[in-house]
C-alpha cells in the first residue's frame, strides 16, 4: 500500500463527534450558579474587624504594661544598711531606694531590673556579707511589709521566711495589716525553737502613739502615752517624721517602740535615742525578751 493511500485512510477514519451529555452540562451550570458575590455588609465587617482587633490588643498591652509598672507594695530591709524595695503586683522589683548612707553603698552593685523580690533579697543579703555589714555565720535581718491587704503581706512574709530559713539567720518580719485587729510580727531565730506570732498593738496604725508606758515604770513617763513621750522629748508626736529624720524604717521604729513599752530599762527620756543607735544584733535580743 502506497503511503498516500494510507494517509487518506487515516484522515477518513479519524473523525468523531463529541457526545452531547446534557446532564453533565446542567451540573456544571448548577455549580457555577452556587457562587455569589460577598454582600456589602460582609465587606464592611471584614474591613472593620482588623482595626477593632488591633485596638483590643493595644488596650490589653497598655493594661499589662501599666500593671507591670504600677507600685503595689513595698518591702523594707534593715541589715544595718537600710533599703526599700518597690514591687509591682507580680512581685517584680520596680525600684530600690536607700534609706541611709550604708544602704546606698549596698545597692550600688545590684542589678534588679526585671527580677523578682526573692532574687533581689538574696542578692542584697549576699552583698551585705561581701561588704562586711553582716556575717554568713549569724545574720540579723528586719523586714517591713506594706501591701493593700493582709493576704498579700502574709504571702510575702511566708515567702521571705522560707527563703531565709536558716539557723544562721535571725529574722524578724513586721506586716502593716493583720487578720483581725492589731499588727503581728513573725519571729524566727536560731535561739528560738518555734516561730512566734505576737500582737504588738491593738490599733489600726502600726506606728501608734496611743500605747501607754506601763504605770509600774520607775521614771516620770509611767502611764504616759507614746505620743506624750515624743511630744516631750522631740517636740512632735508624728512618728513617721521622727523616723524619716533618723533615716529609720517603720519596721525599725516598731521594733524600738515594742522594746520601750515592755522593758522598763528603756523608758527614760534618752531611751529612744539609745535604742535608735543600736545595731540589730543588739536590738533583737531585747525584742525577744519582750516576747517571753
Amino acid at each position: 500500500m502506497k503511503f498516500r493511500e494510507f494517509k487518506n485512510m487515516l484522515v477518513e477514519n479519524s473523525h468523531f463527534e463529541i457526545p452531547k451529555n446534557s446532564d453533565f452540562i446542567e451540573n456544571i451550570t448548577t455549580i457555577e450558579s452556587a457562587y455569589t458575590e460577598p454582600t456589602h455588609r460582609f465587606l464592611v465587617i471584614r474591613k472593620l474587624l482588623l482595626p477593632i482587633m488591633s485596638a483590643i490588643l493595644i488596650v490589653f498591652a497598655i493594661g499589662y504594661v501599666s500593671l507591670n509598672n504600677t507600685l503595689a507594695s513595698t518591702i523594707t530591709l534593715d541589715i544595718n544598711p537600710s533599703v526599700t524595695l518597690e514591687l509591682n503586683r507580680y512581685g517584680k522589683v520596680l525600684e530600690i531606694d536607700s534609706n541611709n548612707q550604708d544602704g546606698s553603698a549596698l545597692i550600688s552593685g545590684i542589678d534588679y531590673s526585671g527580677k523578682y523580690y526573692t532574687t533581689v533579697i538574696l542578692e542584697l543579703v549576699q552583698e551585705s556579707i561581701l561588704q562586711g555589714y553582716t556575717s554568713d555565720e549569724e545574720a540579723f535581718l528586719l523586714f517591713g511589709i506594706t501591701a493593700s491587704n493582709y493576704q498579700d503581706e502574709f504571702k510575702y512574709q511566708t515567702s521571705i521566711s522560707a527563703l531565709l530559713d536558716s539557723n544562721e539567720v535571725n529574722l524578724l518580719v513586721f506586716n502593716s495589716h493583720e487578720v483581725s485587729s492589731g499588727y503581728t510580727t513573725s519571729v524566727t531565730s536560731s535561739s528560738l525553737s518555734d516561730s512566734i506570732e505576737a500582737t504588738i498593738f491593738q490599733t489600726t496604725n502600726v506606728l501608734t502613739t496611743d500605747a501607754a508606758i506601763p504605770n509600774d515604770s520607775y521614771n516620770n513617763f509611767a502611764g504616759s502615752t507614746i505620743s506624750d513621750y515624743f511630744e516631750y522629748c522631740y517636740g512632735t508626736s508624728n512618728l513617721k517624721t521622727i523616723a524619716s529624720d533618723l533615716e529609720m524604717t517603720d519596721a525599725k521604729m516598731q521594733l524600738i517602740l515594742t522594746i520601750m513599752l515592755n522593758n522598763t530599762s528603756y523608758q527614760s527620756e534618752d531611751s529612744f535615742q539609745i535604742l535608735a543607735n543600736m545595731s540589730l544584733s543588739q536590738l533583737f535580743p531585747l525584742y525577744y525578751d519582750t516576747q517571753n
